[in-house]
């Protein structure tokens, strides 16, 4: 197996420079990259991960705290995680995964997962390294979301656009930040075209499918049968749709029922639900970008968005088709 200093023979250039030539070769001539590049190839030689790291004075981890309040077996965290540890496993780094907030262990950044309003405080702590968040946070510019009001709001326009005036809503509490911003969407959608926002009845719940069961039940209860009913999820969506089944409403005959996310749980219902898809593990890989530039000294100015997209299915169908 070829080493360093046998680099260093072929060449003639110094142990020292070989070694520049991994971990800075911009303070290096294209000329002499060249010479040593051809070097390597020819002896195929690779350095030393270990060696490369303790002359960076890194550890190549990357620690990735994701929340309790996520489901480690949800497709969201699954898709993400697995994404981001692809990509950042291309660029030699590996992924240690934590339930707990970062304090003192050996890393190079973080990642958070998932936070909620009440946890951006512990944000600040998190701060000792270099820090990306993946969701809406206003403690950081370092950060990466879908765009859960943009999708929230097509969706309910999508289903005003199918003739829909009386659409209930069943939301995520607002101890999450993307519940928020769906809710706040479908109330603005509705303002925007000039729909009485008190028009059918507004749920918030759990994100479970029992908490769309329980709601859907109540809207029924409510003596009003709307022409459709939007959840914020397609866990709700799959409650709501069991309900309505039982009460003999046909979907999507009767009433429309849409969902959110997209990550398979809309193709287990019948009928199939019309959901926004939020592009999770292409979000993982842009994660992980996001990571990499701010090791690599970048800031940003503002977090950015990753824009979802409708996805049909047999749970809508046009009210005059």
């Amino acid at each position: 197996m070829s080493t360093l200093d046998d680099v260093a023979k072929l060449t003639g250039f110094s142990s020292m420079t070989i070694s520049r030539y991994f971990n800075s070769p911009e303070r290096l001539k294209p000329e002499t990259r060249k010479i040593i590049s051809a070097a390597v190839a020819q002896l195929n030689y690779t350095p030393n991960s270990v060696a490369k790291s303790l002359a960076k004075k890194c550890s190549n981890i990357i620690y990735v705290y994701i929340t309790p309040n996520l489901d480690i077996l949800h497709p969201f965290v699954q898709l993400s995680v697995t994404a981001l540890g692809e990509r950042l496993g291309e660029n030699g780094y590996s992924l240690l995964l934590s339930r707990k907030p970062y304090t003192d262990e050996t890393c190079d950044g973080i990642v958070a997962v998932g936070i909620t309003p009440a946890q951006e405080g512990a944000i600040s702590g998190l701060n000792k390294k270099p820090l990306v968040v993946f969701g809406s946070c206003t403690s950081t510019d370092n950060r990466l979301d879908v765009d859960n009001y943009r999708g929230s709001y097509d969706m309910t326009q999508y289903l005003i656009g199918l003739g829909c005036s009386r659409i209930a809503y069943i939301g995520v509490g607002n101890n999450v930040m993307y519940g928020r911003e769906r809710w706040r969407a479908y109330r603005d959608c509705l303002n925007d075209n000039a729909l009485p926002p008190d028009g059918a009845p507004v749920i918030m719940g759990d994100n479970k499918e029992p908490a769309g069961y329980a709601a859907t039940k109540r809207i029924l209860e409510s003596g009003t049968v709307p022409d459709a009913i939007e959840c914020a999820s397609d866990l709700l969506a799959i409650g709501c749709i069991r309900a309505l089944n039982e009460a003999r409403i046909p979907v999507p005959e009767k009433v429309m029922v849409t969902g959110f996310d997209g990550l398979g749980y809309e193709i287990i219902s019948h009928p199939h639900i019309t959901t926004v898809r939020q592009p999770i593990y292409e979000a993982g890989q842009k994660l992980a970008d996001m990571m990499l530039a701010v090791l690599s000294g970048k800031t940003f100015s503002q977090g950015e968005y990753i824009a979802p997209t409708i996805v049909e299915h047999s749970s809508t169908r046009r009210l005059n088709a």
